[in-house]
């Protein structure tokens, strides 16, 4: 006959088995939560956020250089730069009749575009590059300005990641361009208060980094 003491230790015995087998099983399934959860954490949360930043961008339309000239705005022209009354377009620089600025010390280029049919100086389109990259011309206008800048920050020099925080990623590319468009007039509050068909902005970049930038309304 088994007394009760025998019983009590064995009763005890199968207690502390129990308690151990619990411990040891809670802490392999903590340690392997916790390995998985640290894996997550780290390897794709960040690739997540990371790219959630980057389509966050939406993608805003600029339309000042410099806060001064501004598309389509005759009145900008008369206020930021008034001295370019007395210029005259460049015929055959490109596509357009164009006026050329350049900064104070002539190492980049401002065109403003004038589409036929226009107001005078309510200019069209702009493109900002480097002079040493522009054919020669003698109509050009030296501006009281370090450097060419649009509303957005966005100016030459910058890098394709730093385009990429600045406009988004909603882009097409060719070769060395990369292209932001709006284009669906009937959906564009934008469009309709310009009353223009379509908005681009290029970028041209040599080893990923801007060297000219063209951005305004495609001619109707």
């Amino acid at each position: 006959m088994i007394s009760r003491g025998s019983r009590i230790k064995s009763n005890l015995k199968f207690l502390l088995f129990g308690i151990g087998c619990g411990v040891m099983l809670s802490s392999c399934w903590t340690t392997e939560g916790n390995s998985k959860g640290s894996s997550l954490d780290v390897s794709k949360t960040k690739k997540i956020d990371s790219i959630a930043v980057v389509r966050a961008v939406h993608f805003v339309p600029d339309t000042l250089v410099n806060n001064r000239l501004a598309l389509r705005d005759f009145n900008s022209i008369v206020q930021g730069m008034p001295q370019s009354k007395n210029q005259n377009a460049v015929e055959k620089l490109r596509e357009s009749p164009v006026f050329v600025f350049v900064n104070q010390d002539t190492t980049s280029y401002l065109l403003a575009y004038q589409y036929e049919g226009t107001t005078s100086y309510a200019f069209d389109c702009f493109e900002i590059g480097y002079t040493k990259d522009l054919e020669q011309t003698k109509e050009i206008l030296k501006v009281d300005e370090m450097f060419f800048v649009l509303g957005s920050g966005l100016k030459l020099g910058l890098s394709l990641v730093e385009l990429i925080k600045i406009k988004g990623n909603r882009y097409d590319q060719e070769g060395n361009q990369i292209t932001y468009r709006i284009d669906d007039y009937r959906q564009s509050p934008f469009l309709k208060r310009y009353n223009m068909p379509a908005y681009f902005l290029t970028c041209t970049l040599t080893d990923n980094v801007i060297t000219k930038i063209k951005f305004g309304f495609e001619q109707p």
